[in-house]
């Protein structure tokens, strides 16, 4: 069909398919939106990021969200948030974790020691009650920091607190995830719905998520600290250089 329209119109096959090439240059320049062009441009980046791709856009790399990477050191961080803290608030440095999305700050807290006359669960109950107290108390404090920081990290701040073995996240991102599931997969989330533990199933994938994370916290623990040491390996392999060839050593023959 194509050859056809070229050979009614003159042109050569190559030439043909540069003119269309134009043409929808043309009207995409020209008549689409510009805002729908940016839309469209971020879906291409998110598409190619989740697939653990880079996404190079007529010649610039583009990176998730236009943010440029940048090379952030934790331990600065942490030292900066301690400095301005207000008093009796940490017990010791916060934790940091950068994602590409968003960077999740977790703060321990200090805590009164525990009354042994208190059950685990009443213990629990007054841990998650200091940390919606000093959430509340800090929220001025952790606004002001985290608009400090995003504007060094280039991405959003979530924070969190820990008291004892209690542990609340709040003000962290909900990104949809697309996934493909076969007929037992999603037999399972019907299952879950139809028993009242979910509405939808886009909640009852979200519960078996948390429900195997609590069922596998060691394992999980211990993965990502393998993952870590990985990670440390390769840094230390990246900073390391030889000076120079390495030396070959030739033993001598041996005499019969």
């Amino acid at each position: 069909m194509l050859a056809m329209v070229a050979a009614i119109t003159g042109l050569t096959q190559s030439a043909f398919f540069a003119f269309g090439r134009a043409l929808l240059d043309f009207y995409w320049c020209t008549v689409v939106p510009c805002g729908a062009r940016k839309n469209r441009t971020l879906m291409i980046e998110e598409y190619h990021a989740a697939a653990g791709r880079r996404y190079f856009n007529r010649g610039h790399r583009v990176t998730p969200n236009n943010q440029k990477e940048q090379r952030v050191k934790i331990n600065e961080i942490q030292s900066w948030l301690q400095e301005r803290a207000p008093a009796n608030l940490l017990a010791g440095p916060p934790e940091i974790a950068i994602y590409d999305d968003e960077a999740v700050i977790v703060l321990p807290l200090v805590i009164s020691e525990p009354d042994a006359a208190l059950a685990d669960q009443e213990q629990r109950a007054a841990e998650r009650a200091l940390i919606a107290r000093r959430r509340e108390e800090t929220r001025p404090w952790r606004m002001k920091q985290a608009r400090e920081l995003q504007s060094k990290l280039g991405r959003p701040v979530a924070w969190g607190m820990r008291a004892g073995a209690s542990e609340g996240l709040f003000s962290t991102r909900s990104v949809p995830v697309m996934t493909r599931l076969g007929r037992t997969e999603r037999d399972v989330l019907d299952t879950l719905v139809a028993a009242g533990v979910a509405d939808t199933r886009s909640a009852a994938l979200a519960y078996a998520v948390r429900a195997f994370a609590a069922e596998h916290t060691d394992w999980l623990d211990e993965v990502r600290e393998a993952i870590a040491q990985v990670d440390q390996v390769r840094a230390r392999l990246k900073l390391t250089r030889r000076a120079g060839a390495p030396s070959v050593v030739v033993e001598p023959e041996a005499e019969e």
